[in-house]
């Protein structure tokens, strides 16, 4: 290890306290105001060790003659004198020094969220909120009611079954701004609800895309298939909305969170709903939305080839298969 040198003081947890950077020797180190690096550690003495160089300009650490030695910290050894290395720890009193070279690549800058900045005084606008909020309330209570359309439902009942995500969207929000306050010192609270209320919006307009694209193709698999990709998809961004305002992560972290929490939510909750699916169901699998036939793009089968495919149950031995069965 050559000069210059950076020479990093920690804590007791391992945490970066000070940094001085050498370049001109001998460097002495101590509790002495005559030293060049001064340790306000009372286990350290006045004047604890020395960096020199040798004939071959390497940077060797000497202790002169300390009263509680300089020790190295892997393996845990006394040592005298030492040939300083990259990245090379050592104690001195109840002191840790690390040795870093001036090329060490440094964190990330944190993204400064003092003052709301770009898109996120965009979505911090006074007016946005109350807007996106009445255009989720109003696709909820549509979409619900459309799904009840075939009974005589009140509105009643169509608020009784959509008021408890009503009342979980806020308080999501909410529990958000609480960890961006903790963090960030901002609260944030428009810019939550604006997140998973518009990620809301287009969840809504993507499932309702994918339910025509299946009614008018015929494919009765596509709904599940995709579905289960985009719901890793969707999951996944809105913890990176959260986590890129409530935390100091950078946007790459933010994203790497928010798809490992995106799989195992999605790939939970299809484990859970596998697990609970009882061996009969008579829910149908689809949406229980009428569409307008103008939007099927696949030939239906005429009522001749339907009797003539549904022939062969005719000849189904129905006892047979029930005694078999048990």
């Amino acid at each position: 290890m050559e000069p210059p040198i950076i020479i990093e003081v920690l804590d007791r947890f391992g945490k970066i306290r000070e940094r001085h950077r050498v370049g001109e020797f001998p460097c002495r180190i101590g509790r002495g105001y005559h030293n060049e690096i001064i340790l306000d550690d009372p286990y350290v003495s006045i004047s604890h060790a020395e960096l020199i160089l040798d004939g071959n300009n390497n940077i060797i650490l000497n202790d002169t003659a300390s009263d509680n030695g300089v020790y190295n910290t892997h393996p845990v050894e006394r040592i005298d004198t030492v040939m300083v290395q990259e990245n090379q720890r050592v104690r001195i009193g109840h002191t840790d020094l690390r040795f870093r070279t001036p090329q060490f690549a440094v964190k990330e800058t944190i993204k400064d969220r003092s003052k709301p900045h770009g898109a996120t005084a965009r979505l911090g606008q006074m007016l946005l909120l109350p807007l996106v909020w009445l255009a989720v309330s109003s696709l909820l209570l549509w979409n619900t009611y459309l799904e009840q359309a075939i009974i005589d439902v009140t509105f009643g009942q169509v608020l009784y079954k959509t008021l408890p995500f009503l009342i979980f969207l806020p308080v999501w929000a909410f529990v958000w701004s609480i960890v961006s306050k903790i963090v960030t010192h901002r609260f944030y609270y428009r810019q939550h609800a604006i997140w998973i209320s518009g990620l809301f919006i287009i969840i809504y307009v993507f499932e309702l895309a994918l339910q025509y694209v299946e009614f008018a193709t015929a494919i009765d698999f596509l709904s599940d298939r995709v579905t289960l990709v985009s719901d890793v998809f969707f999951v996944a961004i809105l913890f990176y909305g959260h986590l890129n305002y409530s935390t100091t992560y950078s946007r790459r972290k933010a994203a790497v969170i928010g798809t490992v929490v995106g799989i195992l939510l999605t790939f939970t909750i299809q484990l859970t709903s596998f697990l609970a699916q009882p061996d009969f169901n008579n829910t149908p699998q689809y949406s229980g939305i009428l569409k307008p036939p103008a939007f099927v793009l696949q030939q239906g089968k005429s009522i001749d080839t339907f009797f003539s495919d549904s022939a062969a149950l005719k000849d189904f031995d129905y006892s047979r298969d029930a005694s078999t069965s048990e």
